[in-house]
């Protein structure tokens, strides 16, 4: 994990207002320039799933639209991926992030944002069988989020 890193571009559009696109990330994404954004437009999606566990930074800005997948090619459902967004995370109406879950174990794939989170993105949790965890489980943490800006994430469908 890591061993690949794609890098020197200013902003990365996945997918355009009227062409959808799906990308697989595979390695750590860094910017080069101010700008330092990835764009994952409207019915496009980034595949950030690994073979367990995958653990992946990308070093700018996200502005989702689309689908954020965790679930793809996880074919172990281990639930034990990382995703690190080194800045800000901006969310718009279809939003949608896709976590494998295992509530046995009480983990989950995680979301880590060191920047502010702004809009409100709604959970895709695939669980691994059903049971009733017993504690809280992580799925997104954000400790440096400004809490005067608008935010949150929703479980939207189990």
């Amino acid at each position: 994990n890591g061993g690949v890193k794609i890098g020197k571009w200013d902003e990365i559009n996945i997918g355009t207002i009227d062409k959808v696109s799906n990308m697989k990330l595979v390695g750590d994404l860094s910017f080069n320039g101010t700008n330092k954004l990835l764009n994952i437009n409207k019915g496009s999606s980034l595949d950030v799933s690994g073979y367990s566990p995958a653990n992946y930074t990308i070093d700018g800005n996200v502005y989702n639209n689309g689908l954020l997948d965790f679930t793809v090619r996880d074919y172990s459902r281990e639930a034990d991926d990382l995703l690190n967004i080194l800045e800000n995370y901006t969310a718009d109406t279809n939003a949608v992030i896709a976590l494998n879950v295992n509530p046995v174990a009480e983990t989950s794939d995680v979301l880590r944002i060191m920047g502010d989170v702004k809009g409100t993105t709604k959970l895709l949790l695939k669980t691994s069988e059903v049971f009733e965890a017993q504690n809280k489980i992580l799925f997104v943490e954000a400790p440096n989020d400004d809490v005067s800006t608008q935010s949150g994430f929703e479980v939207w469908r189990v």
